[in-house]
């Protein structure tokens, strides 16, 4: 796998975008597309125009995708995802029943649902302006956060199966089972859906291809997002959940270095106070990037940012981290009375930490 893919799908979805600008007509779009696949196949041989060639034909192909959508043309994908989201509706009200059950608090209620399988109906507008004043709504948002939690859950669950032959492939294709349950679970929002299928992506050609890594994953997935669901290329979610992801690709193994680089010029980096600290700076990494890789957009679409981002997500995301985890147990030992009594107490205690910390930044 090379970077290729990287600029063509950078080109593909450019296409798409492009649609807003100027919008040609179909068979015009078509007769062009079919034009230069016909001069990628005859200079397959000629390396430098093919490439050339084949990026544009990709920008055609962009924009007919784009003008497709853009004419409300909904393709099978769509219809599929919609007929998922009406299937999912029972399991949610089981789901929201189950976590009233375990939660003392209106507001732990509200936060669990939200946390886990995307439920805000019962949100209130007070309630959504604290959070989002404390630049924390992202966290109620189902992301790539969230289902990269899951799957590290899973995975980690499921590491006592290295002990077998094939446990490793056993313990991918489980762990990606439940990632394909948690999406229907979820509704198929498309955040979720992204995310996903970006893990899927990486996980399979990490097992095909030697040399792939995360930018292959990431354009990959926007392409396919782009193929089947080009109308969501223009939405605000798809443009923030991909600039953060390039962002944490890009700026966090720098930030991590230097915190690494530092630790080792002051002969620290031995004892349980570097893996402490080394965590901490990981949130405040990734708080970072997020922002920086974002804050073009969220002034674009909403005229700033929330100023205690940092200091919010600082305590927020350990806490959600501790949260699902506690959840999942809770969900796999319910049946244990002193366990699951232990495991509801604390997932309390830590859904009323979250809240107070919350209302606290917000004034």
């Amino acid at each position: 796998m090379t970077r290729g893919c990287v600029t063509y799908s950078i080109v593909f979805i450019a296409g798409i975008l492009s649609v807003h600008l100027c919008s040609p007509s179909f068979p015009i779009t078509a007769t062009l597309l079919a034009i230069l696949l016909a001069l990628a196949y005859t200079t397959r041989k000629r390396a430098l125009m093919f490439l050339t060639i084949s990026h544009i034909a990709l920008f055609v192909a962009g924009v007919q995708s784009g003008t497709l959508s853009k004419g409300k043309e909904n393709l099978p994908p769509d219809k599929l995802s919609s007929s998922i989201q009406a299937k999912s509706g029972t399991i949610k009200l089981k789901c929201v029943e189950f976590i009233g059950k375990i939660t003392d608090t209106p507001e732990n209620k509200v936060i669990l649902c939200a946390l886990t399988i995307g439920e805000k109906g019962d949100m209130e507008r007070e309630f959504r302006e604290s959070w989002s004043k404390a630049g924390a709504m992202h966290l109620l948002a189902l992301s790539g956060l969230h289902v990269g939690i899951i799957y590290a859950i899973s995975d980690s669950l499921l590491s006592i199966l290295g002990i077998f032959p094939i446990g490793g492939v056993l313990r991918w294709g489980i762990s990606i089972l439940i990632l394909l349950g948690y999406m229907v679970i979820s509704g198929c929002s498309p955040s979720v859906v992204r995310a996903c299928t970006m893990i899927f992506i990486y996980k399979l050609s990490q097992r095909k291809f030697r040399d792939t890594g995360k930018w292959d994953a990431i354009a990959i997935a926007a392409l396919i997002t782009g193929v089947l669901a080009p109308w969501q290329v223009t939405s605000i979610g798809f443009q923030l959940s991909y600039a953060a992801v390039a962002g944490i690709a890009a700026l966090y193994p720098v930030c991590r270095m230097a915190f690494v680089m530092c630790a080792e010029k002051w002969g620290t980096t031995n004892g349980a106070a570097y893996g402490v600290f080394l965590k901490i700076w990981e949130c405040i990494s990734i708080s970072i990037c997020c922002q920086i890789a974002t804050l073009p957009l969220l002034i674009i679409y909403f005229g700033g940012y929330a100023q205690h981002f940092l200091l919010t997500n600082l305590v927020a995301i350990p806490l959600v981290t501790g949260i699902l985890y506690l959840f999942v147990m809770l969900v796999s030992t319910h049946w244990l009375p002193y366990a699951s009594d232990f495991l509801t107490w604390a997932i309390n205690v830590a859904l009323t930490l979250l809240h107070s910390w919350i209302n606290f930044i917000s004034g």
